[in-house]
């Protein structure tokens, strides 16, 4: 055999070589692009299945990789979620999402430094990634970090106005500031963008109580009666309003709804408690006392009944 007779098998091996090694990319691919419908129904046994199969194919496939993450995060196995995302940022260190992913991936896992750490990256790398701010300033909040979390809901807003989760969580932040009037103008912005979400009346009920404008308080409180008659803890909102107003039937008429709705409501039994204390029925009373203290409710001496 002549040196140009080897050199064209060698080229031949060659080329066969390459042309498999693409087929597996292109393969490899086309699984990843087909993996996104299945995500989008949340069908995550599926989606590790096919990403592990495009790894296979092409282990240098840093989107396979963020998949893989987004199902295990998916069927809430978290610590290897982060393996894959940190796997899919080694070979991407510019995926803006796998930061993204793998900063929620640590804020399930508590890990809230590492989780503001991947958003800011995140953010760095894609500066209008709205859901970054959000989520980024949920991790503040965890660590009471308020301007830094008030501040990211803020640049929320200015990049997804219609998120009305941001402008709730922004208003919570006001009334753990003690800025009620701010928090009354978030809440009433959620209740105009959707108005039927009955944690922003719900909200708002507790910062009109805080400035004392009781009348606008149980309106909200209605209205949040009104859009989720079963949710126990807004009756017994709204009996703290009554107990704070000293009118202690109407309390006890909705704590013992919300003892219906929820018979393990340990600090409703105290509060109405007090209540049958102070109308005179010193039975009912005791009674009450007794199984909010069987239940574990241990804070009396702390008990917060008016708003200050």
């Amino acid at each position: 055999m002549d040196d140009k007779t080897t050199f064209l098998n060698h080229l031949v091996i060659n080329l066969s070589f390459n042309d498999e090694h693409d087929k597996k990319i292109f393969r490899a691919d086309d699984i990843v692009k087909n993996n996104w419908k299945f995500i989008s129904i949340g069908a995550f046994e599926t989606v590790l299945n096919y990403s592990s199969q495009a790894i296979e194919l092409n282990p240098e496939n840093a989107i396979a990789y963020n998949q893989r993450g987004m199902a295990y995060a998916g069927l809430k196995n978290f610590s290897a979620a982060v393996e894959s995302y940190t796997k899919s940022i080694s070979l991407a260190p510019k995926y803006a999402q796998a930061y993204f992913n793998r900063g929620n991936a640590y804020s399930e896992m508590k890990k809230f430094i590492l989780s503001i750490s991947d958003y800011t990256k995140c953010i760095e790398l894609a500066p209008y990634y709205a859901a970054a701010y959000f989520n980024r300033g949920n991790s503040y909040v965890i660590l009471k970090n308020y301007s830094m979390a008030a501040a990211d809901y803020t640049k929320n807003i200015e990049l997804a106005p219609h998120n009305f989760s941001a402008y709730n969580n922004r208003g919570n932040i006001y009334v753990e500031m003690k800025n009620f009037d701010d928090a009354i103008a978030d809440y009433s912005k959620v209740i105009k963008i959707n108005p039927n979400c009955s944690e922003a009346y719900n909200n708002r009920a507790l910062a009109y109580s805080y400035l004392k404008d009781y009348s606008s308080a149980v309106k909200d409180y209605d209205s949040a009666i009104k859009l989720t008659p079963a949710d126990s803890a807004i009756y017994n909102n709204r009996a703290l309003l009554h107990y704070a107003l000293e009118d202690y039937i109407a309390a006890i008429l909705d704590l013992t709804k919300a003892i219906q709705l929820n018979p393990n409501y340990a600090s409703a039994y105290y509060l109405r408690g007090l209540c049958y204390k102070y109308v005179g029925n010193k039975i009912k009373a005791q009674s009450d006392f007794s199984k909010a203290e069987e239940l574990g409710y241990t804070e009396q001496k702390n008990f917060r009944g008016r708003f200050s």
